[in-house]
Order: structure tokens, then sequence, then C-alpha cells
């Protein structure tokens, strides 16, 4: 019975990675309810299927339902930090619907985007289904990737107007996603997962090649798709993967020799973009419409193909000595590794590495906080005038983002004690704004917002302080779980057994740092997006994805 559960849990997580991103009806007239709906029943049938084998195995314990509850009790006595804050966000969703003065449209969500308590109580299931019963796989990540391979793939024809359905840069509707907010979202997370595959795969056997191959033109065609997202937030998880995935690819030289691929291949992807935009000029969108990120490679088509040619020879150069240095240690007394494969020599290599990164980007955060700070106090106004849309923060910050954000606060500020803490109810932003601010917002944009377009914000006004606790704990504890899957413990030697160890860690290790770098930088992303069922069942299964990996020796 259990295995039956593992097994449904597994197509269900499988048919939210690789089914639910491309599922669409009627193109983007109703991909919102589409997505929900197939998120829903898929949700309910495993709940179903887990709840059916659970009572049957119950009845079917020779010593009868009170020992197969104590047996339950005694394997689940040990609950994650993540588990405690699925909980504590899973209560809180239920008070703050039920004490919301709008009972009915936050239950439903339906003033909103339909991320109603009824909802949300479905993804904490989601959470506890596949960080149970869930048994990662790399194959799971492989075809989770060919299906944002499409997705990716085809924003860039809609960027071109060459659509599959006939729609071109023109909208605001791309892919099989729809907004191109939410797209940029979803790609992402797609860039975030083959990166890290790429870095961490390898190419000691063929099988191994082959993958890094696909995984390397993975991340190049959906970081194509992210630039030809045309939003900010493409800029901002770009900037964050930039950042961080430096420090996974540090791990081993051979890592850090990838990374230059890597960064080659996004830049060599951005010179692409570049060309076809000025060899076909008819198709592209122009200037105006070409957003953050596109405008810094078009503009610098040539200089991005140089440095990728740059890049790709110095990476294959690297990746050629690392290996040839690999092969002549084996066998000797310094090829000892641990279960990931990993030498001493490694370990020291990453630690001065990921200093000397962290310091660099301390610096770099610190100089980015004093050129915000003086820009908005006023200081050399002509010198940041060019980048003011970015660096003023103002009510017209971010595509009027600042104008929404504020009227939160103020709704915010005027909470009780206990409306603060559990918050006004899911999706209940936009009534207060059709009450209190209709008229103003019609006038200055002829529009009512239904979304404060910054999901921490969000979680904090409609969750309260406890929400956003748990949420935002749940998620950074099952990241944690994820990074945390490739810990072992002592150092084994090359015999037959250790290899088929670390083998099957090393894999596991893959998985669950792939998993939490796509809700991370979701997560970063979210901070001036909005949170619809279109993209967040594929966000909260790849978290759930990560607390299961960095649970393997339970299962």
């Amino acid at each position: 019975m259990k295995e039956f559960q593992h097994k449904a849990v597994t197509l269900y997580t499988l048919i939210l990675l690789a089914v639910f991103p491309l599922f669409m009806l009627h193109t983007y007239y109703d991909i919102q309810e589409a997505k929900m709906y197939l998120y829903l029943y898929a949700t309910f049938v495993c709940t179903a299927v887990v709840l059916i084998c659970g009572i049957g195995s119950m009845f079917r314990d020779p010593a009868g339902p009170g020992a197969f509850f104590k047996n339950i009790l005694k394997r689940n006595q040990r609950f994650r930090a993540a588990d405690l804050f699925a909980l504590l966000f899973f209560v809180t969703i239920q008070i703050s619907t039920f004490s919301s003065e709008w009972v009915y449209e936050s239950f439903w969500g339906n003033m909103a985007r339909f991320q109603g308590g009824f909802l949300w109580s479905w993804y904490i299931v989601t959470y506890f289904l596949v960080s149970r019963y869930y048994r990662p796989k790399q194959w799971h990540l492989d075809l989770f990737l060919a299906g944002g391979t499409v997705v990716c793939g085809w924003a860039v024809l809609d960027y071109f107007s060459l659509s599959p359905i006939g729609v071109g840069y023109e909208t605001l509707f791309s892919s099989t996603i729809g907004n191109i907010n939410i797209l940029t979202a979803v790609e992402a997370m797609y860039v975030a997962a083959a990166s890290v595959l790429f870095l961490g795969e390898g190419f000691r056997t063929r099988t191994k090649r082959i993958r890094s191959i696909c995984y390397l033109a993975a991340a190049v065609v959906c970081f194509m798709g992210l630039e030809c997202g045309r939003t900010a937030n493409g800029l901002l998880s770009a900037m964050f993967l930039f950042s961080f995935l430096p420090f996974f690819a540090f791990r081993n030289r051979e890592g850090t020799a990838r990374l230059f691929l890597l960064l080659g291949g996004f830049l060599g992807g951005m010179a692409i973009v570049a060309f076809l935009t000025a060899a076909f000029p008819g198709h592209a969108p122009t200037p105006d419409y070409w957003g953050e990120l596109g405008t810094i490679g078009n503009r610098h088509g040539t200089a991005f193909a140089a440095a990728a040619a740059v890049l790709l020879i110095c990476g294959a150069v690297f990746c050629r000595i690392t290996a040839g240095q690999k092969r002549d240690s084996r066998g000797t007394e310094s090829a000892l590794t641990d279960v990931y494969g990993l030498t001493e020599e490694d370990r020291r290599f990453s630690r001065k590495l990921r200093t000397v990164w962290a310091v660099l980007g301390a610096a770099a955060f610190l100089a980015a906080v004093f050129v915000f700070y003086d820009a908005n106090t006023g200081g050399h106004p002509e010198l940041y005038a060019p980048y003011a849309k970015f660096l003023v923060f103002d009510e017209k910050w971010g595509t009027d983002r600042g104008y929404v954000w504020r009227l939160a606060f103020k709704y915010y500020r005027g909470f009780s004690p206990f409306k603060k803490l559990f918050g006004s109810g899911p999706e209940t932003f936009s009534v207060y704004v059709l009450i209190y601010d209709l008229e103003a917002n019609l006038r200055k944009f002829d529009l009512n917002y239904d979304s404060i377009h910054n999901e921490w914000i969000q979680h904090l006004f409609e969750t309260g302080v406890l929400g956003f606790a748990g949420y935002y704990g749940m998620n950074l504890s099952a990241i944690l779980e994820g990074f945390r899957a490739e810990n072992a413990s002592g150092e084994v030697r090359q015999s037959r057994k250790a290899k088929q160890v670390r083998k099957a860690n090393e894999n596991n290790h893959l998985i669950g740092v792939a998993f939490a770098f796509a809700v991370l930088v979701y997560l970063v992303q979210s901070f001036v997006n909005i949170s619809v069922p279109i993209v967040l069942p594929l966000a909260m299964v790849c978290m759930s994805a990560a607390a299961a990996a960095g649970r393997i020796e339970e299962q």
C-alpha cells in the first residue's frame, strides 16, 4: 500500500512539473481557470488515493487500527522545521479566512486571483503529499526541463511574432503561461534548475556528457526566453542567478570550469537575440518593447558575442585540464572522497573561492544600498537621472507599484492588533481598494488593482505577521533541506559499494539543490510580482520536492 502511495504521488508530481506549465484550453481567455482546475483535480485524486491506501493499510494491520496509528506517530515523531511552519501557515489561513469581514470572498478568492483560503489549504496538502511520499529522480527534472524548453522557446517565437497561435510581442501575453510578468517568473525557475544540473552533472561518462549538453542547451534557451519576456523581474532574476549560482559552481574545480561555459552560453543567447532583432526588424519588437534585459542585450550584442566566445573557449580548456587532473589523481591517497566525490583539496578550494565571492558580493550589496539611498535623498540627481526609474522610489516606481504598495501600508496601519497578526483574509486587498480608493484608481490608472504586485507585502497584508512567518518559514526551511541533501557523514574509499553510495547521494544532492534554486529565484522575483494559480502550484511542488530530497533517507 505504501509503495502504491509513493507511485501515486510521483505521478501527481510529474503532472505538476511537466504537464501543468504546458496546459491550456482556449489560449489566453481562460488560462488561469484551466490551470487552476487541472491542479485541483489532480490534487483531489492524489489525496483520495493516498487516503484510501492509508485506510486500507490500517484495517490490514494484524495488530489493529491502534497499532497502525502508533506506527504512524512513531515514524513521524520528528517534525521538520518546514512542517511546523506549514502547519502554522495552514492554521493562520483558516483563522484569517473565517475572521475576515468578507468570509465568502476570502474563502474563494473570487474578487482577485482565486487564491482564497480554499486554494491555499490545498497548497498545504500538496506540500505534505510531496514532501512525505515523493521520491525524487533526476529524470523527473529532465521532464520538467523538457517542458520548460517548450515554454521558453515558445516565448522566443512570440517575441519575433512567430507564435504557434498567432500572438506576437504587441500583446502582454505569451507562451503557455499568459501574462509576461508571470511568464518570466516561470522561466527564471527553469533557468535556475537547468543551470544547477549543468554545473553539477559533469562529463565523466557518455551519459553524463549527453545530459550536460542537454542541460546547457536548456539553460540557454530558457535564458533567451527570460530575456524575451520583456519585464523588469526578468532582469532581477538574472541578477540573482549571476550572483548566487557561483556559490554552487565553486564546490570544486570542475564546477568552476563549467561556470565559464554556462556564462558563455547565457551571453551567446543574448547575442543571438540581438542578431535576430537587428536582422528581422519587421518581426522583432521596437526598442520601447525590448524590456530591461533585452535592452542590455540588444544594445551590446557584438560585445556579448565576443565575450561568449572567450568564455566558451576558456571553459572548454579548463574542463579539459580538470578532467586530466582527476584522471591522474585516481587511485591515489589524494583521491579519498566523501559521498559526493569531493576531495579534501576540493573542499579547501571551495572555501577559498566562496569566501572571496561572498566578500565581493557583500561589497557590491553595500554599494548598491548606498547608491539607492543617495538617489532617494537628493544627492547627485544629475548622476542618477538616466536610471531614475530604477533607483528613485516613488509612486511611479516599477510601473506604479510604488503607489499600490503605499496603499497597502496605509490600510495595514489601520488594522487592529488581531488583524495585524492574522491579516485581512486571503485575496481581500482588492476589496479594500474597491471600497476606499476605487474612484482615485479609476482617475489615475483607469483600472482597479486586485493585487499588491508584491507577494511579500501581500502575505503580510492578507495573512498577517503569523501567515508571513509561516509561509516564508516553510519555503526557506524546505530550501535549506534541499541544499542539505548533499550532507553525509564520513569519507569513503573508491570501493564498488562506495561508488554506488556516492552516485545515489550525488544525484539526490543535485536534485535537491536544483529544486531549491528554482524556488529561491521564484521568491526573489515575487518581491515585484503577483501571486497567481498559473505559477504558484509549480513553485509549491518544487519547494515540496526540495524538502523531499532532504528526507530521502527517511523514505
